[in-house]
């Protein structure tokens, strides 16, 4: 759990992009988001095809000794490259206000969820043995109250929305919670 609990804090540290977001603007935190998701693409795909850059062998090992300790077994930055791919997706297809929200959302209740269902999550859910009511219980009850900050008239029916997004099978959640939650807000 010790594994999880530090990858959940660096997932929920996300919100801090969302000053990314308001201090560079809309186009500009889209550049960046953009450059951040090349870097994790190509370096995740050196990793898996064990290519090294000379000069950088010593750098790399030692970030990578840090590392490992964030990421799951052979996934080779798969959550960061998803997660800043949903924040881009988001970045570019709302107004900032709305990513702000996709944002908050996705830093605070993917993380708050994963937490709770890890340790309490007992009854799995029908369509998603994967995950638990426990969790998307608490998905639910983060993203209501993140939202309220936003928008507490619909607040209820995005965090519902996202809820029901977020419990689907074989859907990488850091990309269709972002994008559930803009689509939702833009109704």
């Amino acid at each position: 759990m010790h594994v999880e609990l530090k990858r959940q804090m660096v997932h929920a540290s996300g919100i801090l992009l969302i000053l990314v977001l308001q201090l560079f603007g809309k186009t500009y935190s889209a550049i960046i988001f953009a450059l951040g998701l090349a870097f994790f693409l190509m370096w995740g795909l050196m990793r898996k095809s064990n290519i090294r850059i000379n000069g950088l062998s010593k750098i790399e090992d030692f970030i990578m000794c840090e590392l490992k300790t964030y990421e799951r077994q052979g996934e080779y930055f798969k959550g960061v490259v998803s997660y800043i791919l949903g924040i881009l997706l988001a970045t570019i297809l709302f107004p900032i206000n709305i990513t702000a929200a996709c944002i908050a959302v996705l830093a605070g209740g993917d993380a708050f969820s994963t937490l709770i269902g890890k340790l309490y999550g007992r009854h799995h859910l029908p369509i998603n043995n994967k995950k638990s009511w426990e969790g998307s219980i608490a998905f639910f009850t983060m993203t209501f109250f993140i939202l309220m900050f936003f928008d507490p008239s619909k607040a209820w029916y995005i965090a519902l929305g996202a809820t029901f997004v977020e419990m689907l099978p074989k859907l990488d959640d850091n990309v269709t919670i972002p994008l559930a939650v803009g689509l939702l807000f833009s109704l």
